[in-house]
């Protein structure tokens, strides 16, 4: 087994260049800079798969639905503002400014598989005893009222009334609630060894002690007992900042959730309830000093991780100083009443269709997808992706993995079928699309000319392609810049410059700022992994598809952390071994019979075999190597050779007696 994914990260370089100091105080829109450039980018945007801008939403009840933006007279158009996005992204990680477009989130984790992180877990939950209490907002701050609990077995629930856990499964809470009827106060007479309630009743006259049925959903039909929660204590409820930050935890990671779980969650249940003044039974955990140190709606519930995203962000990246796509296009001084912010000096007109357009078939899908709380994908591992010593969000030294980018393709993918709760219809225009706009520039320095000019046209290379719209995970989006008309109206004309020289300005500039790492721009593994991820040729034997996720089916995500596998780069740097051969010991082998291809994965990269040698290599496996070679990978010393140029290896042979 190995990770797969629609997308991929361009990692983040060791040092982010910054816009030089007395570029940022003489750039103005009112001061024309001497060697300043004013002028407009006529151009051509070209569909090269399906492409859907999003406009018009609706739901009718059953599928949601997403049609192409069009302008007042009916026209299919492309906002400038969606233009402008996404090639002020594109510009960003090419002169590798700041990381700092990210959502702030905590995440979350409850692991209950064999993987580090689910040991991990456990060890953490049984470190200090769980907690229950009633939660509740008065007087301007939260309170938690600690409270005991016991457990309730479903049959019991079932002889008192009827009940039983609502099919299909999973279900949230809120089902469960509703399944019920009637007032959850009830009797019981003891507490069993297994903590579990004797002699239930709901007649709440009855001898015995009062408590509060709580539900807590029923992920799958393994759940087998709910709760009570009852002897609320004496003393006044906790209402400290340990407390506060602990729900704001809780929301935080509720926040991290596709809009369908935010929807269902046992949080946003309760938090309705607590706005109309009620209490929410929740569970917590105290540190060593006895402080709440974290919330969950459930007992075993999701712990905070140590760290945020930004947390994780180092502190190069949030740099008060302006980057190069800060300068060009704009930026807010969130400090000092932003007396420094900047208007932006490039804009993007409307780009309007060429031609009536033909739209492409519709699809039906499911958007979401997985987030960056799993690390494995979005955590540098240090290169490794397989027998992986997991880094985590609670770990004071991960790094995230870069500029998330989605590859282009030469297929595009069908989509994941979906409940109609969930799916949304696209209908998207069809490939070969053209729309025509323009791009407004003013007093920009060439090199800031050169980097604009070289994000349009990828430095002249019209194969590459641009991400733009919904649908990227599935190939939808893809599109180029054919530069039409170049209007250049220098400031001063002595200091006129032309097209190619900007473009070569913006080059030695890059060169220059990042010439203590040793190497050229045009090689750095950032950049590389950018025009990779742009070139659909790129794609040919690659998997751009996420693993499969199903409740009463194959779980690829869980299966890939409990197997300590890791999302792969897109690409390694470029190999400079020229026809020279190399060993790697210990390569994790892997057998595809439909290609015929053996490939080997090792630390210092990838290595294929050569066509039509795929199947003469694994022959000369053992028959208990080759049925691990198609199951999940055998690990095996091999002979590979560098290409000059290319971004793997080649899998010359396998080294005899090996294990």
């Amino acid at each position: 087994m190995t990770i797969t994914a629609p997308y991929n990260f361009a990692p983040l370089p060791e040092k982010v260049v910054l816009a030089p100091q007395d570029w940022v105080q003489s750039t103005s829109h009112d001061i024309p800079l001497d060697d300043g450039l004013c002028g407009s980018i006529d151009y051509t945007l070209t569909a090269h798969s399906p492409l859907l801008v999003g406009g018009l939403r609706s739901h009718d009840g059953q599928t949601g639905e997403v049609r192409f933006f069009k302008t007042p007279d009916h026209r299919h158009a492309i906002p400038g503002s969606s233009l402008r996005g996404m090639i002020r992204a594109v510009l960003e990680i090419a002169t590798f400014g700041k990381f700092r477009q990210v959502d702030d989130r905590r995440f979350g984790y409850r692991d209950l598989s064999n993987s580090s992180l689910g040991v991990y877990y456990k060890h953490a939950m049984i470190k200090q005893p769980t907690h229950a209490g009633w939660l509740s907002f008065n007087a301007g701050c939260w309170q938690l009222k600690p409270c005991e609990f016991a457990r309730i077995r479903h049959d019991q629930l079932g002889t008192l009334k009827g009940w039983s856990p609502p099919s299909p499964l999973p279900c949230s809470c809120a089902a469960l609630y509703a399944q019920w009827h009637g007032s959850l106060r009830l009797k019981f007479k003891g507490i069993d060894s297994k903590n579990t309630v004797v002699d239930v009743s709901l007649n709440t006259d009855a001898p015995g002690t009062t408590g509060t049925l709580v539900m807590t959903g029923m992920p799958n039909r393994n759940k087998k007992r709910e709760f009570v929660f009852y002897d609320e204590t004496p003393a006044p409820p906790l209402a400290d900042e340990h407390v506060t930050r602990a729900v704001n935890d809780l929301q935080q990671m509720v926040n991290a959730l596709d809009p369908a779980q935010i929807k269902a969650s046992s949080w946003t249940y309760w938090k309705r309830r607590i706005e109309q003044g009620e209490s929410a039974p929740v569970f917590f955990k105290r540190d060593e000093q006895e402080r709440v140190d974290s919330i969950g709606m459930a007992f075993m519930y999701k712990l905070p991780y140590a760290h945020t995203v930004h947390e994780l962000i180092d502190a190069q990246h949030r740099d008060a100083a302006p980057d190069l796509a800060e300068l060009i296009f704009g930026h807010i001084d969130e400090h000092e009443h932003g007396q420094h912010s900047l208007r932006g000096r490039v804009n993007f007109d409307l780009a309007i269709e060429k031609t009536p357009a033909c739209m492409a078939p519709p699809l039906t899908t499911v958007l979401n997808g997985p987030k960056a709380s799993y690390y494995p994908n979005y955590i540098d591992q240090g290169g490794k992706t397989t027998d992986v010593i997991y880094k985590t969000y609670d770990d004071d030294k991960a790094r995230l993995r870069g500029w998330k980018r989605y590859p282009a393709r030469e297929q595009i993918t069908n989509g994941t079928q979906g409940t109609d709760a969930v799916s949304t219809t696209l209908h998207p225009l069809a490939s070969g699309t053209a729309f025509k706009g323009r791009v407004v520039f003013h007093n920009l320095r060439p090199e800031e000319l050169g980097a604009l000019l070289w994000t349009l046209s990828w430095g002249g290379r019209p194969d590459l392609r641009h991400s733009l719209g919904m649908g990227k995970p599935l190939g939808y989006g893809q599109v180029a810049f054919t530069l039409d008309r170049l209007d250049l109206r220098p400031n001063n004309p002595a200091r006129a410059i032309d097209k190619d020289a900007a473009i070569e300005r913006f080059k030695r500039f890059m060169d220059t700022q990042i010439a203590e790492t040793g190497v050229t721009w045009e090689k750095h593994a950032t950049l590389q992994s950018l025009i990779a991820m742009a070139d659909p040729a790129q794609s040919q034997g690659r998997t751009l598809e996420h693993m499969r996720l199903a409740m009463r089916g194959p779980n690829d995500f869980s299966n890939a952390k409990n197997q300590r596998l890791a999302l792969p780069n897109y690409i390694v740097p470029k190999i400079e071994l020229g026809s020279a051969s190399t060993h790697w010991h210990e390569a994790k082998l892997e057998y595809n019979p439909g290609k015929g291809e053996l490939v080997a994965t090792h630390a210092q990269g990838v290595a294929r075999s050569a066509p039509g040698q795929g199947k003469a290599l694994f022959e000369q496996l053992s028959k208990n190597q080759q049925g691990k070679a198609k199951s999940g990978g055998v690990h095996h010393a091999i002979e590979v050779e560098g290409i000059p140029g290319a971004n793997h290896f080649i899998l010359k042979s396998l080294i005899k007696n090996a294990p």
